[in-house]
């Protein structure tokens, strides 16, 4: 069955596909091979080669009852795309096989970028690719609790944006990679602390859990009561008051400031910190009075929607 069109012209999601079976792909590698082997050894230079990759990929569409070809197209597309450097071509099929099959697109995409790492001649084009192609998988990694993709991934961006000689970037994602190093150790403890974790009271455990839900993964429901059996004092001392539930504006502004400090003062969980500190924030602004207090709770939401992409006030009145 030939898969869906939405409006935009992306596969429909529900319609994707399994990856057809290991004899399906032998065959239809077979034939493509059959087909194409005398323009693939006669493609000698790479301008060659990015062109026979260009014309693969435009055939993709063409194959609708043939969805083991479709699959063993864009992956010799990837394969020649990775090779020759051209990193458009090769996210531009990964993106066309992950709309069309059901695929481990982080594992898909994680090999692409290590094949372009790999290259010693990759241009400005290439770094920044790599580097705008790096940053979102490692959130999903880290999301996903795949911490040596998460750091592999690092590694990448880390060494684009360093030959792009980007110093924000750079300082950015050495603390990211000190983040992802923190949540694979939290993430060991709780594993080897696994059923001790309903009732612990080890305020160093309860810390290292609770730091894991709230500043690594976003958890805050989850994370807070363990913060607030924990032996950080300043971390207690703000769960413990988020846990109060405060409803009036001077109150949820001193949660507001108490985690923004903190986020000023913890560079690693810097981002986690101060996205949770204009959720409160916002919280505030709906009854706080016309005056600076106001200002500046306005002024630090605009920042981190500024900084981080994130559209904080749309999300707040979603969820109201």
């Amino acid at each position: 069955r030939s898969a869906r069109r939405g409006p935009t012209g992306r596969l429909d999601s529900l319609e994707r596909q399994a990856i057809p079976d290991a004899q399906s792909l032998d065959r239809a590698h077979n034939l493509l091979r059959e087909i194409y082997e005398d323009e693939y050894k006669s493609a000698r230079s790479v301008r060659e080669q990015q062109a026979l990759a260009t014309k693969l990929l435009t055939q993709v569409s063409e194959l609708t009852d043939d969805p083991a070809a479709q699959y063993v197209m864009l992956d010799i597309v990837i394969r020649i795309a990775t090779a020759t450097g051209d990193s458009g071509k090769a996210i531009a099929a990964l993106e066309e096989m992950r709309t069309r099959f059901l695929i481990d697109d982080l594992t898909v995409e994680h090999g692409i970028l290590e094949q372009l790492a790999k290259r010693r001649d990759r241009g400005g084009a290439v770094n920044q690719a790599l580097l705008d192609q790096a940053r979102p998988l490692i959130e999903r990694a880290i999301r996903d609790e795949r911490f040596a993709t998460a750091e592999s991934l690092c590694q990448i961006a880390l060494g684009a944006a360093r030959q792009l000689k980007d110093p924000f970037e750079v300082k950015s994602l050495e603390r990211r990679k000190k983040l992802v190093e923190e949540a694979r150790r939290a993430y060991q403890t709780i594993q080897r602390n696994l059923d001790d974790l309903d009732d612990a009271n080890d305020p160093k455990l309860n810390l290292d859990v609770g730091r894991y839900y709230c500043l690594i993964q976003g958890e805050w429901e989850k994370g807070l009561p363990m913060l607030a059996k924990g032996n950080h004092l300043k971390l207690k001392e703000l769960a413990l008051a988020e846990l109060r539930g405060p409803t009036e504006s001077t109150h949820q502004l001193e949660l507001a400031d108490g985690w923004w400090q903190l986020g000023s003062e913890e560079e690693t969980c810097r981002k986690a910190l101060h996205l949770h500190a204009s959720y409160w924030y916002l919280r505030a602004l709906d009854t706080l009075p016309q005056g600076l207090q106001r200002v500046k709770a306005d002024l630090r939401v605009k920042q981190v929607e500024r900084e981080y992409g994130s559209h904080m006030r749309a999300s707040f009145a979603a969820s109201k």
